[in-house]
């Protein structure tokens, strides 16, 4: 499956904000015929907040002696 996404409606850039508080993450949920759920990614806790697995793009600070983190964009287990 190839889902576009687009920014049509803000009126200004995504993730906007301070620096280090910009996130931005999609939830996607999946259904079967019967509208069982099949497949979720994106999920919140109760604080709003993406839970652990969920793909979150925004502002990473790490060591500069560091790797490049390489998992932008991948899906949980993907």
């Amino acid at each position: 499956m190839q889902v576009r996404i687009g920014n049509v409606g803000a009126g200004h850039n995504l993730p906007t904000g301070a620096a280090e508080l910009r996130q931005m993450w999609l939830a996607v949920t999946v259904a079967d015929a019967a509208g069982q759920e099949v497949f979720n990614a994106g999920k919140t806790n109760e604080y709003g907040e993406p839970i652990a697995g969920t793909a979150v793009y925004g502002v990473t600070w790490q060591d500069a002696a560091a790797p490049p983190p390489t998992d932008y964009g991948k899906l949980p287990g993907r």
